[in-house]
C-alpha cells in the first residue's frame, strides 16, 4: 500500500515536509483504496523528532564514510612507505647505529667523502667537521692535482663563517650525518625504475655508500654519497 503526504491540500514528499514544516504537528495522509474514492484522515506527527532523526541518520552516514576513508588512507601510507624504500631493514639497522654513535660522540665527529670521475680521470676528498650537530669546517682536496686547474682550486678550507662560500660543484655538501640519513631515506633509497641502488655500511655499521645510478650510464651517474671514514672528534 502506498501513501502520499498532504499539506494545505497539496501533495508533498517526505523531504519537502522535513524542510518546510516547523511549528505544526498535524498533517494529513491520503491512502487511496481505489482511484475514485480516496479516504482522508488526520494523524499527529512530531515533526521535530522526524527532522532530528533524519539529520542523525545523515550525520552517522557521513561519519562512517569519513572514518572508513581515514583508515584506508592510514593503511595505504603505512604500507607504501616500506614498500617504496630499497634496503629498508639494512637502513633501519644503520640508522639505529647512527643514533647510538650520535649520543656517544656528543654529536661531534668528522667524516671524509670521496669522489671521482672517469671522464676527467681525477679523484678528490671532502672532509666535513661537525661539533654539537653543527658543521664548523669543510676541507676539500684533489688527490691527483689537475694541471689545467689553478693551484688555489686544488685544495681549500672553509671555516664556520665561510661554509659554502666556494662555488665548487664537485666538493661534498656541508651536511651533518643527521641530514645524510634523512636524504638517504627520503631521496637516495627510494625505488625508481631503470636505476641501480646501492647501500653499504662499512663504517662500523654507519653509512659508507648510499645512492643510485641510471642503468646504462657510463660516467658520473651516481647520485648519493660515498663516505670513506667517520671518526669522533
Amino acid at each position: 500500500m502506498r501513501f502520499l503526504i498532504l499539506r494545505n491540500d497539496k501533495i508533498v514528499s517526505k523531504n519537502v515536509l522535513i524542510r518546510s514544516l516547523t511549528q505544526t504537528k498535524t498533517t494529513q495522509f491520503v491512502i487511496p483504496k481505489n482511484e475514485e474514492t480516496p479516504q482522508y484522515f488526520s494523524i499527529q506527527i512530531d515533526v521535530s523528532k522526524l527532522i532530528t532523526n533524519h539529520q542523525i541518520k545523515i550525520t552517522m552516514k557521513k561519519t562512517f564514510y569519513f572514518i572508513t576513508l581515514l583508515l584506508i588512507s592510514i593503511s595505504f601510507f603505512s604500507c607504501s612507505s616500506d614498500d617504496d624504500l630499497n634496503y629498508q631493514n639494512d637502513f633501519q639497522a644503520s640508522k639505529s647505529t647512527w643514533l647510538d654513535f650520535k649520543a656517544s660522540s656528543n654529536n661531534s665527529y668528522q667524516y671524509v667523502v670521496t669522489g671521482n670521475s672517469f671522464f676527467i680521470h681525477h679523484r678528490w676528498e671532502t672532509t666535513i667537521t661537525v661539533s654539537n650537530g653543527i658543521v664548523i669546517q669543510r676541507d676539500f682536496e684533489y688527490i691527483d692535482k689537475p694541471e689545467y686547474m689553478p693551484e688555489e682550486d686544488w685544495q681549500w678550507t672553509e671555516n664556520a663563517n665561510e661554509i659554502n662560500t666556494h662555488g665548487s660543484f664537485i666538493a661534498a655538501g656541508p651536511l651533518t650525518l643527521d641530514e645524510i640519513y634523512t636524504k638517504a631515506e627520503n631521496e637516495w633509497l627510494i625505488k625508481r625504475k631503470n636505476t641501480n641502488t646501492y647501500f653499504e655500511t662499512e663504517n662500523n655499521g654507519l653509512i659508507s655508500t648510499c645512492g643510485y645510478s641510471e642503468k646504462g650510464c657510463m660516467d658520473d651517474c651516481f647520485t648519493g654519497i660515498r663516505i670513506k671514514s667517520i671518526t669522533i672528534l
